[in-house]
């Protein structure tokens, strides 16, 4: 009889006592060997996505290191590492805002219909849109030209506040192409 078995390692570890040699025993052996061949391959995958999935960590952690975004330890569900980036305002950190961001952002924006509240008033856009038509009251409308800039009025700190928006960062995207470089060869 044999007796096939993963280490704490993950290498095969074949433990044989010979009674008898017949046709059902090579069988139940090559059972053996094809099962550790199989199980050694899941756990070679998931060393691998554990490895992977803590380097894509170490890079966005970096990114995000002097924002108040938070990088959440990787989520592993059926070989799949997930790692998500949250906070107040990501996207519009990633992707950028106003008139002027527009072509600031170098990967592909979002193309979903988007929906927000702007000065009480639901706002919705077919995918990232840096200067949105307004929908609601004209006089409600927060969107203005100030002294020939565009941009918006909100309050900040209790007082009036011009703002034109923000450039993307771009953080999320560039930090992908560090990981891919990375794991180059891998």
């Amino acid at each position: 009889m044999a007796r096939i078995s993963l280490n704490k390692s993950g290498k095969p570890k074949i433990t044989a006592k010979w009674n008898r040699i017949d046709l059902s025993g090579l069988k139940h052996f090559k059972r053996s060997l094809e099962d550790i061949q199989t199980n050694s391959g899941l756990y070679s995958q998931k060393s691998k996505i554990n490895e992977i999935s803590d380097i894509a960590y170490d890079i966005l952690n970096a990114s995000y290191s002097s924002t108040p975004f938070d990088v959440q330890k990787p989520i592993i569900d059926n070989g799949v590492a997930n790692i998500y980036v949250v906070g107040d305002g990501i996207a519009f950190d990633e992707f950028g805002t106003g008139f002027y961001a527009k072509g600031s952002y170098h990967g592909e924006l979002p193309t979903i219909t988007l929906e927000f509240e702007s000065a009480g008033f639901i706002q919705t856009t077919n995918g990232w849109d840096y200067y949105y038509d307004w929908k609601g009251p004209g006089n409600k409308n927060p969107k203005k030209t100030y002294e020939g800039v565009k941009g918006w009025f909100t309050k900040k700190e209790g007082k009036p506040y011009f703002h034109t928006g923000n450039r993307a960062s771009n953080r999320f995207y560039n930090a992908t192409i560090k990981i891919k470089d990375t794991l180059k060869g891998k």
